[in-house]
């Protein structure tokens, strides 16, 4: 197996997004970036997603999972016991049926801008993640902030930089 220093970015993301999922006990995980001046989050990876529509998709603040994350600056859950009507209104949690999900907004790396946002949920269980869980994801708030900043947006398109180039 590689180590994480020789992984590219992109296997970085796929790997910390499967780590996230399954350490909440989810089946799905996504990472958004926004875009400046635009103030639209743009899907820049996924782990178990079943469905190509979630690439199409923009985030935008306050609608959705996600955007309630970036809106209010703390996770955010959706399921039936903390919020049922979410589940009928996120595009994310309606395109990927999910059946439970937490948002947990990313500062913007020091010298850059834009903030990201992690999902996680899962389709079979219903009930809220537990909060020692969402506390122990939190805790690699670092990681996430690290990969985030790994990403560009340049020409319409999401770039992985390495050392200061596209890797």
């Amino acid at each position: 197996m590689e180590s994480w220093e020789d992984l590219n970015g992109y296997d970085r993301l796929a790997t910390a997004l499967e780590d996230a999922a399954r350490e909440l006990g989810g089946d799905f995980a996504a990472l958004a970036k926004f875009v400046f001046p635009e103030r639209r989050g743009i899907w820049i990876g996924t782990y178990g997603a079943s469905s190509s529509r979630l690439a199409r998709m923009e985030l935008r603040s306050g609608l959705g999972v996600g955007g309630m994350a970036i809106r209010l600056g703390v996770p955010y859950q959706a399921s039936t016991e903390k919020n049922a009507h979410m589940l009928g209104e996120c595009p994310v949690m309606l395109a990927e049926r999910l059946a439970a999900a937490i948002a947990i907004p990313l500062p913007a790396p020091a010298n850059e801008y834009g903030s990201s946002v992690l999902v996680v949920g899962r389709r079979e269980e219903a009930h809220s993640f537990e909060e020692i869980k969402i506390r122990q994801i939190s805790s690699k708030m670092p990681l996430w902030i690290e990969l985030s900043a790994l990403w560009r947006y340049d020409g319409g398109k999401w770039n992985v930089m390495m050392n200061g180039g596209v890797g």
